[in-house]
């Protein structure tokens, strides 16, 4: 990171917490307490902050002073510099007149080639596939589609390329239901892809992902959301973005009061340092065990695996088993959902959809409960259907739920 990124980022957080200690500051980006207190110098010079032994506190203490009334078109007179970003919003009006989300959602969007073959290659061999087909994905467009079947207010932000799959993503996003959008737009990155190989008939899949433009969202792309983040009620977000600029805006929405939802993929050990503003965390098996040491084979190691997850600062533990349903706790109780039965075409996205009307569910002011029941449900609908956004009506949910007496 270079020293205007890192003198951005500091600024940003000076902003949410008001005061900042040069040590912690150093942790969170590898560098030398000189170095950071030469960023903060720097930023006081400006006026931004006044120094103390150990730190440095924010000079104008109110970020309604920063933030109230600032539309997207006049925030980046907040900036030193201009961003090189383009944005495209929809609905293309003054966020002065937006009602706030619900749901927020900072994700990811990607294009996903999906070829079906009758078994996965082993290593160095070569397989035919019976097709190759093209879909709208990305965990976090994915979540954001899910959501917005059982809630209408989801925003979702997110950044791709400046290319053909970029235009895709805005058509395709923007007759997707999802009340609000913010796509970003990079020009050095290509939109995010993915190569999914799905095997049939079990519906199973492997992956592979370019994050591309996903992964360079900046501390002023991230600015201009800051009063959506602040004023929703449940913030979603998963690993597929840029770390450091995740990590900034689920602290502020932690801060601000919302309910933080963490699907921690794809896995980075890093993100055991930002656990304790995550109130629920939702790990797969595989995700579980790289963040518990513990190797989930079983209900008893999915048990011990969310203890010490638990152990690790966050509120709640969900860890989804795929057709085994889920695992449950939150320190004083465990439970467990089995899974629906299901007629299973292809499984990529169904743990998009159980984060995505969760949330949602969630929002709704459901129980945690409830809302797992609900999830549970409505990701054993999403692995009848092809493609890994396309997503069930509440209405068949409700009718399963029915049929098995939940």
């Amino acid at each position: 990171m270079n020293k205007n990124d890192r003198q951005r980022l500091i600024k940003t957080r000076l902003i949410i917490d008001k005061e900042v200690s040069v040590k912690s500051l150093a942790g969170t980006f590898s560098v030398t307490e000189r170095t950071i207190r030469n960023d903060l110098q720097a930023l006081a010079d400006k006026h931004l902050c006044e120094m103390f032994y150990g730190g440095a506190r924010l000079i104008k203490h109110d970020e309604d002073i920063y933030f109230e009334s600032t539309s997207i078109n006049n925030i980046s007179t907040l900036l030193e510099a201009p961003s090189t970003t383009k944005a495209w919003s929809y609905p293309a009006v003054s966020r002065a007149n937006e009602t706030s989300p619900e749901i927020y959602i900072l994700g990811s969007f990607n294009i996903d080639i999906v070829l079906e073959v009758n078994e996965f290659p082993k290593v160095g061999e070569s397989v035919l596939a019976h097709s190759t087909k093209y879909y709208g994905g990305g965990k976090g467009a994915n979540q954001a589609i899910a959501a917005a079947k059982i809630n209408d207010q989801v925003h979702l932000t997110i950044k791709v390329g400046q290319d053909l799959f970029a235009d895709r993503a805005k058509n395709y996003l923007a007759n997707a239901n999802i009340a609000s959008l913010n796509i970003l737009e990079d020009a050095e990155h290509p939109t995010g892809n993915a190569i999914i190989l799905v095997s049939q008939p079990s519906g199973e899949n492997k992956i592979a992902i370019n994050l591309g433009a996903n992964s360079h969202i900046t501390v002023d792309d991230i600015i201009h959301d800051l009063d959506y983040i602040r004023d929703c009620r449940v913030f979603l977000t998963q690993l597929e973005n840029n770390f450091d600029i995740m990590s900034l805006a689920i602290t502020y929405a932690k801060k601000s009061g919302a309910t933080t939802i963490l699907n921690p993929t794809p896995y980075n050990d890093s993100v055991k340092k930002i656990l304790p503003f995550v109130d629920i965390i939702t790990p797969n098996e595989i995700e579980a065990s790289d963040l518990s040491g513990i190797v989930i084979n079983d209900h008893e190691s999915a048990r011990l695996a969310a203890e010490k997850i638990y152990k690790l600062g966050v509120k709640h533990v969900i860890i989804t088993l795929g057709d085994k349903g889920c695992h449950y706790f939150n320190g004083n109780r465990h439970f467990h959902l089995a899974g629906h039965k299901a007629a299973v075409i292809d499984s990529s996205g169904a743990g998009d959809s159980f984060n995505g009307s969760l949330a949602a569910s969630i929002a709704n002011g459901k129980s945690i409960e409830d809302a797992l029941i609900f999830a549970n449900a409505f990701a054993s609908l999403k692995v009848e259907r092809r493609g890994a956004s396309n997503m069930p009506d509440t209405s068949l949910v409700e009718a399963r739920l029915s049929t098995n007496n939940l």
